[in-house]
């Protein structure tokens, strides 16, 4: 895909106005939840992070979270890991198994891992910005792992199928030997609805961007409705902007709506982003060539059929903890 079937975007000027405040320090507690089965190693070797993460008293740092069939390098380097550093905050991103492919209770672990890891390091609240599949991972993340919870200030979601997605379902009625990761992002999957069991995991503020065009989380805006949550489509500014579920990574609203979050107590608010936005396509700093070169990938199909663990015929079985009780 070239530069011209993504935008033809221009260099836009800075979205709007932040200030990245110093955070207080903020106690750690002691794990609780399932014990995490994926070796440390592996974690840690999945975790990058600017040198500035470990500086006690600067902004809170936020962790990048990508999705289904995409690197940590792929969905974030060129757009919103240099926009966000811009701002002064530390910025951390996590490389998913298998591409996030695998099973999403694999991928939950780490980042579970992450938060922690990052928290600690910062002695910081964190903040974590998940494109597609990252955020049921961090909905996942929070809920059967409590001790998170305190540590974790906002989850903002960017085309995220909270609900499923229509479009992974029929990926896999087309291609019955589809990825664990697929068949998990169905709308009836066992994962999907233990994920929005009951009220939203305390503690966090959270926000649900999403584009009504997106054509890989679908139907919109059900897909990605969060209850208990902000839930902003792209076109609340702009209802003739034709953002795909790709670009909306480069996205100057949706971007201008994450930082509002960041930068605000509770999760965005649309009233307090400027109406002038429809005027930008682009984040501020992204690299368009780069991000052409990065997402070359344009339907569903080639997203969802990215080689990572065995295709399996059936969804994977939810895990002891999601019922209550493991055995010892």
């Amino acid at each position: 895909m070239g530069i011209n079937k993504l935008w033809r975007l221009l260099p836009c000027a800075a979205v709007i106005a932040t200030f990245s405040l110093p955070a207080e320090a903020v106690p750690q507690p002691p794990p609780t939840g399932p014990v995490l089965h994926a070796p440390v190693s592996a974690m840690d070797s999945a975790l990058s992070c600017t040198s500035d993460v470990d500086d006690s008293g600067t902004a809170k740092p936020v962790l990048l979270v990508h999705g289904t069939g995409l690197s940590a390098a792929e969905t974030w380097d060129w757009g919103y890991r240099r926009a966000l550093a811009s701002l002064n905050r530390p910025v951390c991103s996590i490389d998913l198994p298998g591409k996030g492919m695998d099973d999403m209770q694999d991928a939950a672990e780490y980042v579970v891992h992450s938060i922690r890891s990052v928290a600690k390091r910062s002695g910081n609240k964190v903040s974590v910005v998940a494109y597609d599949q990252g955020g049921v991972l961090t909905l996942w993340a929070l809920r059967f792992w409590p001790d998170i919870r305190s540590t974790v200030d906002d989850v903002v979601g960017l085309g995220v199928p909270f609900r499923g997605s229509r479009a992974a379902a029929e990926h896999c009625v087309r291609s019955p030997l589809c990825q664990p990761a697929v068949r998990q992002l169905s709308p009836e999957s066992q994962l999907v609805r233990a994920a929005n069991l009951g009220q939203l995991p305390p503690g966090p503020s959270y926000t649900s961007i999403h584009t009504l065009f997106d054509e890989v989380v679908t139907p919109q805006p059900t897909a990605s409705l969060l209850t208990e949550s902000s839930n902003i489509a792209t076109q609340v500014f702009c209802p003739l902007r034709h953002t795909g579920h790709l670009t909306l990574l480069a996205d100057a609203v949706g971007y201008a709506l994450t930082v509002d979050a960041l930068e605000h107590m509770g999760p965005a608010d649309p009233r307090r982003v400027s109406p002038f936005l429809c005027a930008e396509r682009a984040l501020p700093g992204a690299d368009l060539v780069a991000m052409a070169t990065s997402l070359p990938l344009a339907r569903p199909s080639e997203l969802f059929g990215v080689v990572g663990a065995p295709a399996t015929e059936t969804e994977p079985p939810l895990r002891c903890y999601v019922g209550g009780t493991c055995p010892v």
